[in-house]
């Protein structure tokens, strides 16, 4: 809640909604009343309409319910929260009589990179939350090795069971024997061609994916409505190209300058006969995506991942939540994350699908109807998204971000014509070995 002044234009906040246990659901209405009795008085009403549920909060200068039981603080923090986590700490919260989750969010007027390089600051110094999102940093292997994430293997081992969760998500971000996060969910994405170009295949190489696309000289365009340079991003940086391969790298900058134009103005994308590829998105069991293709183009689809030298590209994305090395409450730190695999909140889910199997399959079900519905999935398309998400790797935890910030600002010479390739290979080739000196 903010407080906001007319006379100056300037907002300030009172309090987070989710660190008093109060989640402001559709609607929020704040009342104001003074009588002898009770004196002055703010009361706050929250709708969830979809719950149909309406809660009242009085809103005064006592100590909340909870204060009177004195609870040990977790501290959790993100540049911002989704709503399904905001309710995952109330539920916590409530729950809990030994553990209280205490959020830290970015100020209204924080950047992120600020925000970012604040926290990267205080965690690296032996400070910083006790719970927090390495996975989504740029130097997520950076802490890695500077051993300020908590193992998370002996905990996992300890209190879940295994088969109750897919193992590829469970352990997407293992390193090296250990786990340094966590994730509760998960979302896939993939590349979609047509059988009759590109064949039937699951995966694929960049030298595969290369022969493919000089094998069909009427294909225009890669994808639609891309450039050189996120075609070299999705070559070599997703690629996992290793970073000493520099061959591969001239080859990766060649194809992009080749194939990374966007089709002519007004020219609308066909898969298979104006552009190769298209990205799909599967954001949970409604899997709207994957019936668009289907419904456009019939089964005639290769569902494929993204080129990598493993052939296993099809992409697991999740926010995995790592536990500070140095934090005085790993167990508490634990407990909430423990709490975010069990049934009870991999329910709430929405938008994304869950890691316990009998959750996703139970919502996945509830998507399957009619065939020819709109609505629903038809039995092939849910055996399809079972059978992706059982293949979906996390492979995006292992690339090095640093890598591709050196690749992609001397690349785009390349490609605006300023720079010959010769030139840029060689700046490209002394910034990555005096990259990988230093981080020995």
């Amino acid at each position: 809640m903010f407080s906001y002044h007319m006379n100056t234009g300037k907002a300030e906040e009172l309090f987070s909604y989710v660190n008093y246990d109060i989640l402001p659901h559709n609607n929020v209405w704040i009342f104001h009343s003074i009588s002898q009795e009770d004196g002055e008085q703010w009361k706050l009403v929250t709708d969830n309409q979809e719950a149909c549920q309406v809660e009242v909060c009085r809103l005064s200068p006592v100590a909340f319910p909870g204060a009177a039981i004195e609870k040990e603080v977790i501290t959790l923090s993100n540049y911002w929260l989704v709503d399904s986590l905001k309710e995952a700490v109330v539920a916590f919260n409530k729950s809990s009589d030994k553990y209280r989750v205490e959020v830290i969010t970015a100020r209204d007027t924080e950047e992120f990179a600020d925000y970012h390089n604040n926290q990267t600051i205080q965690i690296l110094s032996g400070e910083g939350p006790d719970i927090f999102s390495a996975p989504s940093r740029t130097n997520y292997i950076d802490f890695i090795q500077k051993g300020v994430l908590e193992d998370l293997l002996p905990y996992m081992q300890a209190d879940l069971e295994e088969e109750k969760y897919f193992t590829n998500a469970l352990y997407a971000y293992e390193n090296q024997g250990k786990v340094f996060a966590v994730s509760p969910d998960m979302d896939i994405s993939l590349l979609v061609g047509r059988q009759e170009v590109i064949g039937q295949r699951k995966g694929w190489t960049f030298a595969e994916l290369c022969g493919v696309m000089e094998a069909n000289p009427q294909i225009k365009a890669f994808m639609p409505d891309t450039d050189a340079l996120s075609v070299l991003q999705l070559c070599y940086f997703y690629g996992g190209i290793e970073s000493t391969d520099f061959e591969a790298l001239r080859q990766c900058i060649l194809f992009a300058q080749k194939y990374g134009q966007a089709l002519p103005d007004g020219e609308e994308p066909v898969l298979g006969e104006n552009v190769l590829l298209m990205e799909m998105y599967l954001n949970g069991p409604a899997a709207e995506n994957l019936q668009d293709f289907i419904k456009r183009y019939g089964n005639d689809l290769a569902f494929v991942g993204y080129p990598r030298e493993d052939r296993q590209g099809i992409r697991q994305a999740s926010t995995g939540w790592s536990i500070n090395a140095n934090s005085s409450h790993k167990e508490g730190a634990w407990a909430f994350l423990c709490f975010l695999l069990e049934r009870e909140y991999q329910y709430t889910l929405r938008g994304s699908f869950p890691i316990m199997v009998e959750v996703y399959e139970k919502k996945l079900t509830e998507n399957v109807g009619r065939a020819g519905s709109e609505r629903y999935l038809s039995e092939e398309e849910r055996s399809k998204i079972r059978e992706l998400t059982d293949e979906s790797n996390a492979f995006m935890k292992d690339l090095d971000y640093e890598v591709w910030d050196i690749v992609s600002n001397e690349a785009q010479y390349y490609f605006a014509g300023i720079k010959t390739l010769d030139e840029v290979m060689e700046i490209i080739q002394g910034r990555l070995e005096l990259y990988e000196s230093e981080k020995e």
